[in-house]
């Protein structure tokens, strides 16, 4: 791609009537007309404080607006086209619009100028458009050169520019830039803040040496047996084969790690490692006996402090696998300009940072959320495993599409000098919980959060379900001296077991499936979960909850769980039809619908099946109960006292909330009190 372009610009000015010249006074009187014609539409956002602007068009009047002599509108065809990819005939066709000014970045007239955000929206009813994704640039002059005229710029009504100015990032990265760049918020970070102890921490276990001159930059496996300093890979394994230390390749591991042999998001890794002077790195697949479980179960359960006592995590956050790298890639178009007085000018286009994902004040619903991560192409923040290691990292330096981020405990930088001032990082109190060496300082965090938060990660092997949790969960029961059992907390258990699956998720790697955890449980769903915020009146009793880990760590994978509960004798009802969505089945004879945790295939239920209604409890308004079925065979639980009868243990399927309460004819508060077992 050639990243420079020569501005066909015109010989007079005149005002464009697809994007006005983005003149602020020019696009709100537009818009007010536009409204008064078409009060539905929508091509025009402004906001109540009058801050923003967002003007929505087909592509195809942007490209007729460029050919017709705007140059603010053919800056915009030539990078969407370059940068994105969407091919023209496409556009030509209609399946294109272009969204200017909007979120992420809205241009917002301040008086300062800021940058102008293009975001091209393929049309998601073609099906040759929808394989192309949603593509956010950023156009931008440079900090370091004059202010630029609003001749220049093309408002022909303002004093002064509609394209803001941002700090401008080399075409390519150049290592002394970028590790002077690295190492400044590494000291400024040691020297103002408190993120980092004073002290060497002890060395992991097994570690990856990165060399040093002396050695010839030699890559081996250490037994470090000491302190030091160190960094921490996170990183997404993707699908292909990456090199890894088993117990018969130990021995060469510890002679040497052939630099080829490495993936190329494991050399940058080493090479980061290397620019801001570690000495060592620890990387999963190479410092863990992949095939030795005992090792594996060890070495997992320190997760937490592996993660928090780096100096630094080096997350690959844009690569989907090993091949995808550490280096950003540039991708920027500088735009050359001549005035008509014979002077020059520039302004860039390139593609947009991933911003709102390190905002603090950015907190978008769960579907948002995961949105957002797939149109900033974010692969690390998808993957379940990396979820508990940005959570436990006092610093991480994320290596994005275009740039390198920095996010500590205390605050966020960008390269591109998007934060004016340091942005304070995401999920603060939260992290902070999990690397503070004492509790009283912080509150306690909300599990349950954090679990609806983990529940829509993918992974590639269901049995990681609760192992990729293992770090956060060691620490929160350490601190909290609490049971955990498959994923909730002894002492809430009663009030956890009201969660409901939002929604079952679809993933592009396919699942081993096995048994994972108890019904009761939000581990034994693959879908998003969330919880019901305190039941303000309960119907049952925990009596007794146990689960069975299949290795020494209770924060692993279990073989078996029970809970032993006193409740209402649940009603019992008819499984109907779905009700347009699969997993919502109506229960005859009471106009009620219940939620299944999976689909009814899944298990193992169809219409007419009986199944039984337990009262949970309340909310201020609804009734909330459980949806359980018998359990076929429970004398095949080992775990089960032999006594135990059909007609006691069941297994949940779905969850059910009641508007309005249980019908009077239930009598929930004088229904008799039976004990029963679900598995």
């Amino acid at each position: 791609m050639n990243p420079f372009r020569t501005i066909p610009y015109p010989e007079r000015e005149e005002v464009c009537q697809v994007c006005w010249n983005f003149d602020e006074k020019l696009l709100r009187r537009q818009a007010e007309v536009e409204r008064q014609e078409e009060p539905d539409s929508r091509m025009w956002v402004i906001d109540a404080q009058s801050i923003t602007v967002s003007v929505f068009k087909p592509m195809t009047k942007i490209m007729q607006a460029a050919k017709s002599g705007c140059w603010i509108c053919w800056v915009i065809k030539e990078s969407t086209q370059a940068l994105a990819g969407f091919p023209e005939a496409m556009i030509e066709d209609g399946h294109g619009w272009v969204c200017i000014g909007s979120a992420p970045g809205s241009m917002m007239f301040d008086g300062k100028g800021c940058t102008l955000h293009v975001s091209l929206c393929p049309d998601m009813a073609s099906a040759q458009a929808r394989e192309y994704r949603y593509h956010d640039l950023e156009l931008y002059a440079d900090t370091n050169q004059p202010r630029l005229p609003c001749k220049a710029i093309g408002s022909i009504t303002r004093g002064g520019s509609n394209i803001g100015y941002a700090n401008h990032i080399p075409f390519n990265c150049e290592p002394n830039k970028t590790w002077n760049q690295l190492r400044e918020w590494m000291e400024h970070c040691s020297r103002e803040h408190s993120c980092i102890g004073i002290g060497a921490p002890l060395l992991p276990k097994r570690i990856v040496h990165v060399g040093t001159g002396s050695n010839g930059w030699k890559v081996t496996l250490q037994y470090p047996n000491g302190r030091g300093h160190y960094a921490a890979l996170s990183h997404c394994w993707g699908r292909k084969q990456i090199i890894t230390t088993t117990r018969i390749t130990l021995s060469d591991r510890l002679n040497v790690i052939p630099w080829e042999s490495l993936s190329k998001t494991f050399q940058d890794a080493v090479i980061i490692a290397r620019g801001i002077g570690l000495e060592y790195l620890w990387i999963d697949s190479l410092c863990i006996l992949q095939d030795d479980p005992d090792d594996w179960d060890v070495q997992s359960s320190l997760m937490a402090s592996i993660y928090s006592n780096a100096s630094v995590v080096i997350a690959a956050t844009a690569s989907k696998d090993g091949d995808g790298g550490c280096f950003p890639h540039r991708s920027t178009i500088q735009f050359n300009g001549c005035r008509l007085d014979g002077s020059t000018f520039s302004v860039y286009a390139r593609r947009n940072t991933c911003h709102p994902e390190f905002e603090s004040h950015s907190e978008p619903s769960s579907r948002l959320h995961k949105e957002m991560e797939e149109k900033w192409q974010l692969p690390l923040f998808h993957r379940a495993w990396t979820f508990q290691e940005r959570l436990v990292a006092r610093r991480i330096i994320h290596c994005l599409e275009g740039v390198f981020m920095w996010e500590c405990l205390e605050c966020t930088r960008c390269e591109c000098c998007f934060f004016a001032e340091p942005e304070p990082p995401k999920n603060q109190g939260i992290r902070r919980y999990f690397t503070s060496h004492s509790l009283p300082k912080y509150d306690k965090v909300d599990w349950t959060e954090i679990v609806s938060d983990y529940s829509r990660k993918e992974m590639t092997f269901a049995k990681d379900k609760l192992p990729a949790l293992s770090a956060l969960a060691k620490t929160y029961g350490d601190r909290h001296g609490d049971a955990y059992l498959a994923g909730l907390w002894r002492k809430d258990l009663s009030i956890s077991l009201a969660w409901w699956v939002q929604e079952l998720l679809q993933s592009d790697t396919p699942l081993q499936f096995g048994y994972i955890a108890p019904s009761w449980s939000w581990a034994s769903v693959k879908g998003l979960v969330q919880f019901i915020w305190k039941p303000q009146e309960r119907h049952i009793e925990i009596l007794d909850a146990k689960c069975f880990p299949k290795e020494r760590s209770v924060y692993g994978e279990v073989t078996g769980g029970y809970i032993r509960i006193i409740g209402p004798t649940p009603i019992q009802m008819t499984l109907g039809r779905s009700s347009g969505h699969s997993r919502i089945i109506e229960l005859h004879g009471y106009g009620f619908q219940a939620s299944l945790d999976a689909e009814p295939e899944i298990l193992q239920l169809a219409e007419g099946a009986k199944t039984y209604c337990l009262p949970y409890g309340r909310t201020f308004f609804d009734g909330i109960a459980l949806l359980l079925v018998p359990y076929s065979n429970p004398n095949e639980l080992p775990y089960l006292d032999s006594l135990v009868t059909s007609e006691t243990v069941y297994r949940r399927v779905g969850f059910l909330t009641l508007p309005n309460g249980f019908p009077p004819e239930w009598k929930v508060q004088d229904r008799e009190k039976v004990e029963l077992f679900i598995v």
